[in-house]
């Protein structure tokens, strides 16, 4: 067993604090899996959180900043780096 350290919060609301807890021993073989262990997972939720977010989005007129471009011009802005919030490509400008 040996000390790790890390932090936590006690509530959603709550700032984050150090704390230790023991961790079990690693063995020869596991010492390299340590090192590349990350968080993984979607930090929207799954589906029913989804659709609550839109919900309460659409209940209060809650709307996302979008800009609809002509296909045309999409990949010239996006190269410029003049893309502001977000593009939404208008597919009645395909050819």
């Amino acid at each position: 067993m040996f000390a790790t350290k890390d932090y936590s919060a006690r509530g959603a609301g709550d700032a984050l604090k150090p704390f230790s807890f023991e961790r079990g021993d690693l063995v020869p073989n596991d010492a390299h899996l340590w090192r590349r262990l990350r968080p993984a997972g979607s930090w929207m939720g799954g589906i029913v959180e989804r659709q609550e977010a839109l919900d309460h989005c659409a209940e209060r007129g809650i709307t996302s900043d979008i800009e609809m471009i002509a296909m045309d011009s999409a990949c010239d802005r996006m190269l410029k780096s003049v893309v502001k919030y977000r593009f939404v490509i208008d597919i009645g400008t395909l050819k």
